[in-house]
């Protein structure tokens, strides 16, 4: 296993958990895809989703009204360093590029009235209008909306997996749903061990490599002929903003077509490549013929059972919880999990499991 891994959970394979482990000082290349929260028939996440459109749809009515100072408020995306994703080469990313993008999204808006009128459907578009707009940014986006429900996420796993917390950690820019406002403030949060900055986690169910609505999807779809006539092959994206700002039917067919494939969009795998699956299966086999059946490990067996239904069936079954415990203070011989299914077919159910007696 990697080592910049085991820095946070030492001996815990990425396949056994519900979330991307970060690298401690390198940033994964990877993203927060909104349409994993759009298509999802989770209702939490499906909420988000209305959550984080209407931020932004907020933002375009101020731009609409011209009340920039308000646009720029809500606009404010700056980079979230304590997810750990990006696509810098080496290193992690700065986070000083809040009002750029803020700037850039305001602009990108103000040239396409086609599109203001329109209405913004995904914030994925953006990607299609705007020169300065790719993948990172439209994770940016979600991730600073997002940031109060991954904070309360991360706290949650840190007590299923035993993850060290420090008290009172301080966390910039999150946004307050109940007020509608962007707040800072201090939780408790693990902390990268050698910066001792915030670590927020992320689920792997709302993560892919590329947004399901991305650019070079919509360059390859919607402009066939452009590239053919191209002696090159390439097209400046220059060009194909300036034809999607005023050809809005372009992106409306692309984002259609995105939809009604929505059962294809799933969460990346690929920077789980450095890990060996073969040999955690093989491990997880192990430690389970290892248990032996009564009290004394019944712990020791729920946790088991939870990482081998994350390596089988994340993100088919979300978000387990080890049962309660008993009355007497020890848990359940055998583990129950509480786990949302959610089927990519467009269904879902929530099993129905009784508590422990």
């Amino acid at each position: 296993m990697n080592s910049r891994h085991q820095t946070l959970l030492p001996g815990v394979s990425a396949f056994a958990v519900d979330f991307v482990i970060p690298r401690i000082g390198v940033d994964l290349p990877v993203g927060i895809d909104p349409f994993l929260l759009y298509k999802s028939r989770d209702p939490h996440l499906s909420g988000l989703h209305s959550l984080l459109m209407n931020v932004f749809a907020a933002g375009i009515e101020a731009v609409q009204r011209q009340n920039f100072d308000e646009a720029r408020r809500l606009l404010r995306f700056p980079e979230p360093p304590e997810i750990g994703f990006g696509y810098t080469r080496r290193g992690k990313r700065g986070a000083g590029l809040g009002g750029v993008l803020t700037d850039l999204l305001i602009d990108t808006l103000v040239e396409s009235p086609r599109l203001v009128e329109r209405g913004i459907r995904h914030v994925e578009e953006m990607q299609l209008v705007s020169i300065g707009v790719g993948p990172d940014r439209i994770s940016d986006i979600a991730a600073n909306v997002l940031k109060r429900d991954l904070i309360e996420y991360t706290q949650k796993q840190a007590g299923l997996w035993n993850i060290e917390l420090r008290a009172n950690v301080p966390v910039g820019h999150y946004f307050d749903a109940d007020v509608s406002e962007w707040r800072s403030g201090y939780f408790d949060l693990p902390v990268n061990p050698e910066t001792g900055d915030p670590i927020i986690l992320v689920p792997r169910r709302i993560v892919r490599n590329l947004p399901w609505i991305n650019y070079g999807d919509f360059l390859r779809s919607e402009f066939v002929a452009v590239l053919k006539a191209s002696p090159s092959g390439r097209v400046p994206k220059r060009t194909v903003v300036t034809v999607s700002r005023s050809e809005v039917e372009r992106i409306d067919q692309y984002v259609r077509a995105k939809e009604r494939a929505a059962a294809q969009a799933l969460p990346s795998r690929m920077y789980l490549s450095d890990e060996n699956e073969c040999g955690e299966t093989e491990a997880l086999k192990r430690r389970l013929a290892s248990i032996e059946p009564d009290r004394p490990q019944a712990a020791d067996y729920q946790h088991l059972i939870l990482e081998i239904l994350n390596l089988l069936f994340n993100p088919d079954l979300i978000d387990g919880e080890l049962e309660v415990r008993t009355t007497e203070g020890t848990d359940a011989a055998i583990s129950s999990l509480r786990m949302t299914q959610t089927s990519h077919s467009g269904t879902l159910s929530e099993p129905s499991i009784p508590e422990s007696s």
